[in-house]
């Protein structure tokens, strides 16, 4: 098998295949429903003599129409590398709901014939749970796929400064997106093309005006642009014409990252493209209010439910060391305002004596509290704090007063973090980046979630953290 084969055809075939393995669960799903209507008294009993079983079978095209419709103007078929798991979940959840709504109006408005509408409310139940199953396989087979090279980019880096080197980075790290990256071009001389070549562990493949001759050498079929803004505008607005020119799947990398985060809306004056900045969805009042019913919803029956288990470790803690069964310490939450955390006491009681950053292997910890710590218990007894509305469910992790001074003064919109309310898990966390770990790399995921919150990330973010629980190689 040859590479451009190797890595073409499975791609185009996996994209290919994500509409039809929907149209394969709609129609189960349809099937489930109409077996559910006609073949069993689960969902009501009908009249022969209006309800015809034969109808929805005739209708069948129109419900297939509608689902395909409304998942394409949602976006669930556009090229998978860019779609991340919360998004592809949420617009599923969004877009069974809206053709629900579509074809209750369609029944309707049909005089003719009478649809029950419990049909369509199970193909759309069944449905959701048949997709989300068929994409999350669909996902994880591309991903197998793309770790062993199959329906990878071959990708040129034009750019190797900061912006550029922190894009490697994340790409490397991250084989399952798909890009393979082959050199970099930038306008150095000998000394600092070498360097740049260290920095970005990529080979140097020559000038900004050698792309045409690289690209056909390296079989590049895509050119990540991470330039500054003022080469881009200045010397390099002939790369664009050029790439374009080669077939090269072409994308920008704003050398305002860590400044913009969120997503950005396009609008268009007199024909002049024009970028701007969404506000933060938690700004909203509405947002503010369904994130803080969804902490209480599952914070008040979880407390009732884990009771005994956290009455156990209140016990325990007491009894394997001396000290109180709480710490508490003072952290930094919602608008820059202190306010008392909760934890099972994990270490000695003058642990803060010795005040530093928890480490791995810390002095200071009990035996109990080495368990505690690294399965993540000792968090539990947050949920007072988000009971008492200082702490959400999911936000970024709040810091002691010294180090949110120190952070703010040394990272750029560290206190942006602040503009809601801290949480027991992040964005962060789950990626990894919690204990002594990069608070750039922690801030930059906490700012994109601050920026891109919906209620569909903090079910993810939960998700995965219960998941995680006792996999964190970092919990000190």
């Amino acid at each position: 098998m040859t590479q451009t084969f190797k890595r073409k055809i499975p791609a185009t075939l996996m994209q290919d295949l994500l509409p039809l393995g929907d149209l394969a669960v709609l129609a189960a799903a349809y099937a489930l429903a109409w077996a559910l209507r006609f073949r069993t008294p689960l969902l009501g009993s009908f009249s022969p003599g209006k309800d015809d079983p034969r109808h929805y079978w005739y209708a069948a095209p129109a419900v297939a129409a509608v689902f395909f419709v409304v998942f394409k103007w949602l976006g669930l078929y556009r090229g998978r590398r860019h779609l991340n798991v919360v998004d592809e979940f949420q617009a599923l959840w969004l877009g069974s709901l809206v053709s629900l709504l579509g074809l209750s109006a369609l029944a309707f408005f049909d005089r003719e014939f009478a649809f029950s509408i419990k049909v369509f409310l199970a193909t759309a139940l069944f449905s959701l749970a048949g997709l989300l199953a068929w994409r999350t396989l669909a996902r994880w087979l591309q991903q197998r796929m793309r770790r062993r090279g199959v329906g990878v980019a071959r990708t040129l880096l034009a750019g190797s400064g900061a912006t550029a080197q922190r894009l490697a980075a994340r790409l490397r790290a991250n084989p399952a997106l798909g890009y393979r990256l082959i050199g970099f071009l930038d306008d150095l001389g000998p000394a600092k093309a070498k360097a740049a070549a260290r920095g970005l562990r990529l080979p140097h493949l020559g000038r900004l005006k050698a792309l045409a001759a690289c690209a056909e050498a390296a079989g590049a079929d895509t050119l990540l642009i991470a330039l500054p803004a003022s080469s881009l505008h200045a010397r390099d607005q002939s790369l664009l014409l050029e790439a374009g020119a080669l077939g090269l799947d072409l994308r920008i990398v704003s050398d305002l990252y860590g400044v913009i985060t969120s997503a950005l809306a396009v609008d268009d004056i007199h024909g002049i493209p024009v970028f701007s900045l969404r506000e933060a969805p938690l700004d909203q009042r509405l947002n503010r209010w369904l994130k803080r019913a969804f902490d209480l919803a599952l914070v008040l029956p979880g407390l009732l439910l884990i009771s005994p288990f956290l009455a156990a470790i209140a016990v325990l803690v007491k009894l394997t060391s001396r000290g109180p069964v709480f710490f508490r310490q003072a952290r930094v939450g919602l608008d820059n305002q202190p306010f008392q955390m909760l934890k099972f006491r994990s270490m000695r009681a003058d642990a803060e004596k010795h005040g530093r950053w928890t480490v791995k292997d810390d002095p200071r910890r009990t035996r109990f509290g080495t368990f505690l710590r690294k399965t993540s218990l000792d968090e539990l007894p947050q949920l007072f704090n988000v009971l008492g509305g200082t702490m959400s469910l999911v936000g970024p992790r709040p810091e002691q007063p010294a180090y949110v001074d120190r952070f703010s003064r040394d990272i750029q919109r560290y206190l942006q973090r602040h503009q809601v309310l801290p949480g027991i898990t992040g964005w962060a966390q789950v990626h990894g980046w919690r204990g002594d770990t990069s608070i750039e790399e922690r801030t930059a995921f906490d700012l994109y979630y601050v920026e891109n919150w919906s209620l569909s990330l903090d079910l993810f973010i939960l998700l995965k953290t219960v998941l995680e629980l006792f996999e964190h190689e970092t919990a000190y």
